[in-house]
């Protein structure tokens, strides 16, 4: 059990945020938002709301849906 709720849920805060921002840029510079993207972006919305465990792999899943973003926004 976390202690420190608050401080976690500022982290799933920041880091919808940046998830968020990531597709933006990949829409923007690539043209599209990868599929992995969106899955791991729809897979933390869902778990964020479940007990600690679920809020720590929704963290996980939101920071993997920046990199697939981040990914395709990369200049090749």
């Amino acid at each position: 059990m976390l202690e420190n709720r608050r401080a976690l849920t500022g982290q799933l805060d920041l880091a919808r945020r940046n998830a968020r921002q990531a597709a933006s840029e990949a829409k923007r510079v690539a043209g599209f938002v990868p599929g992995p993207s969106r899955l791991a972006f729809q897979t933390a919305s869902a778990l964020r709301e479940g007990d600690d465990e679920n809020k720590l792999q929704a963290l996980s899943a939101y920071w993997e849906s920046a990199f697939w973003s981040e990914l395709a926004a990369t200049p090749k």
